[in-house]
């Protein structure tokens, strides 16, 4: 373990809101009477950051998307880099194709994963996409999200289905217990809508 007094690598390269985290997780982490609670704690924030990643990729291709509809002079410079790989804006620091190049990557990745949310969007609403914040989650959940979207497109059938899995989750004393969260739909939940009839007694 690091003393307390020991300057931390890692926090001299961070903004000061991101050492504050870095800095209240680990104190988490040493409040935790057992491996087994400080390792959750590790899965918890673990997930915590894969889901904001994969927020800031949509954001990322939504701005693109917006440049690309409103910026003739974008659109043109990215057309020509697909043609002959010359750099989608004017340069005026070596550095400035290797920005674009990587900002087009993630925006690349971004949009495949925002076409998974926009089915779900067409067959359930924007409504129910924005309530359940799922542009946070990860791509896994994203594409399960759109095979059960598409397997029961009515959102109203929809949502008895997840709650039934839900309820059935809360009497099992074995499976991960239902969480106070905005979105408290887990992957487990979407694989039992799938299958789910409404003949299933509550």
């Amino acid at each position: 373990m690091r003393p307390n007094n020991e300057p931390d690598d890692d926090a001299i390269v961070l903004a000061p809101d991101q050492a504050s985290q870095v800095d209240r997780f680990r104190e988490d982490l040493r409040l935790c009477e057992t491996d087994t609670q400080r390792y959750g704690l590790c899965v918890q924030k673990r997930d915590e950051l894969l889901d904001q990643h994969s927020g800031l990729q949509v954001l990322v291709a939504a701005c693109e998307h917006v440049m690309s509809t409103e910026c003739p002079e974008y659109r043109r410079r990215k057309q020509t880099k697909n043609r002959d790989s010359t750099p989608p804006l004017p340069t005026n620091k070596d550095d400035d194709a290797a920005q674009w190049d990587r900002f087009l990557g993630v925006a690349t990745d971004g949009s495949k994963h925002l076409s998974a949310l926009k089915e779900v969007v067409r067959c359930w609403g924007r409504d129910i996409v924005q309530h359940y914040q799922w542009a946070s989650k990860r791509v896994k959940y994203w594409n399960q999200l759109r095979t059960t979207a598409r397997r029961v497109p009515v959102w109203e059938e929809a949502v008895v289905g997840l709650n039934w899995s839900m309820l059935q989750r809360s009497r099992d004393i074995h499976r991960r217990p239902v969480k106070a969260l905005v979105n408290p739909i887990e992957q487990a939940d979407l694989d039992s809508l799938r299958t789910w009839s409404r003949e299933d007694p509550f």
